[in-house]
């Protein structure tokens, strides 16, 4: 149950409710994986573990979390089965990543 709090006048006010942060499209660079999701402003698409998950709360923060997911790293693994001997370059393979 919510209390309401008193200020110093003595009246009730209820806190204000927190702003969802949104996706932003500059993140991809990045985190190639990334790219915006059909759920909603509030969520991003893993083109790695082909899963949405919520970025409302943490921002970037929650990208971040999901980076260092057992889910994601398993995925990346998997993936890197796939990559040719020696790649070293900073991007995924576009045909190994669509949904």
């Amino acid at each position: 149950m919510m209390m309401d709090q008193e200020d110093a006048d003595g009246q009730n006010h209820q806190p204000k409710p927190r702003t969802l942060c949104r996706y932003l499209s500059k993140w991809e660079t990045t985190f190639h994986y990334l790219t915006s999701s059909h759920e909603g402003p509030h969520y991003a698409y893993c083109k790695m573990c082909r899963c949405n998950f919520s970025v409302g709360h943490g921002g970037k923060n929650d990208v971040s979390q999901h980076d260092k997911s057992l889910k994601h790293k398993r995925a990346n693994h998997t993936l890197g089965q796939y990559l040719p001997y020696g790649y070293t370059g900073t991007k995924y393979p576009v045909h190994l990543m669509q949904p």
